[in-house]
């Protein structure tokens, strides 16, 4: 994983990747879209993440013939175009006292992490620097973007923290999308009903696309992980319940066949070969299962009286 992290950019970079994305939102077909099932700021916060934590795969992804590359080397300015239109469609006409409540949150929880993270640092188990551009002001929009900043900086360092911090994923994430929250009501304007509707439908189809973009992606990456197995800590589900977390043998009995079928609708994006090898192995464990079991019931029938 990268040891750096980066801020979301400001405002009028939303609108320009908003800008950027124009011809693609305007070609989904409108019975693709939809309002969206997730937390659209949840989902904002989790993209963000994961397009940097993929940025070291790209030269081996750039390597599977029928994976969309340039498509995935735009995630970034589709997650940026969803943050500016539900930004517009959700906070049009929010009550500015609720900004204020929702600072004080962001507040208290990131002097929590911080405290949190700064033992780490005594112990020696971050550099210090990681911590120097976060914290110290309480200016509504560098609240927001420290909380986005602790969230993923948290989770790069996550198999440094993981076990050692009260700390969880989960709570991160909720904290970014806090931190979304604060930036995005800071630009609260009034709009007129027709406007809003058009900024509810350019952000249902920005959704549209990060989520397609994103699981293909992630698709890719289950590929590319098969035999380390963790590509869920570094593109994770939008529907998992936590991320990154590892799955222990006691439920791997379980989670192993959906996350196995999951890794073989992604070998299509491989080389014909690969594919092939896959299904020639798949079948000759096929054919070793029936032969266990057929030797298992000739066992049976021999020890009977």
């Amino acid at each position: 994983m990268p040891s750096s992290f980066s801020f979301p950019p400001g405002e009028p970079d939303l609108a320009a990747a908003a800008a950027r994305v124009a011809a693609e939102l305007a070609a989904i077909p409108e019975s693709s879209v939809a309002t969206p099932n997730r937390d659209v700021n949840a989902v904002i916060a989790r993209a963000f993440g994961a397009v940097r934590a993929t940025e070291p795969y790209m030269p081996r992804l750039e390597r599977l013939s029928e994976l969309d590359i340039e498509r995935i080397r735009r995630l970034g300015d589709f997650v940026e175009a969803l943050l500016f239109w539900n930004a517009t469609a959700t906070y049009a006409k929010r009550p500015p006292i609720e900004l204020a409540s929702r600072v004080s949150r962001g507040i208290a929880i990131r002097a929590r992490v911080l405290h949190d993270l700064g033992a780490m640092v005594r112990h020696d188990r971050l550099p210090a620097s990681l911590l120097d551009r976060i914290g110290g002001s309480t200016a509504h929009r560098m609240v927001g973007r420290d909380l986005v900043a602790l969230s993923i900086l948290v989770r790069e360092r996550w198999s440094t923290l993981e076990g050692r911090t009260l700390i969880t994923l989960a709570s991160m994430d909720e904290a970014a999308a806090l931190g979304l929250d604060i930036m995005q009501a800071i630009g609260d304007r009034t709009l007129s009903r027709a406007e809003v509707a058009h900024a509810v439908t350019q952000r249902n189809r920005a959704y549209a696309l990060v989520t397609r973009t994103y699981t293909e992606l992630r698709h890719a990456m289950l590929y590319l992980r098969r035999k380390e197995g963790d590509a869920d800590a570094i593109v994770p589900s939008f529907f998992s319940g936590r991320r990154g977390r590892r799955v222990s043998d006691a439920s791997s009995a379980t989670g192993g066949h959906a996350a196995r079928s999951e890794t073989m609708r992604t070998v299509q994006m491989a080389e014909r070969p690969i594919e092939r090898g896959e299904r020639r192995v798949a079948s000759l464990s096929r054919d070793r299962q029936h032969e266990a079991v057929g030797e298992s019931e000739r066992g049976l029938r021999s020890e009977d009286p």
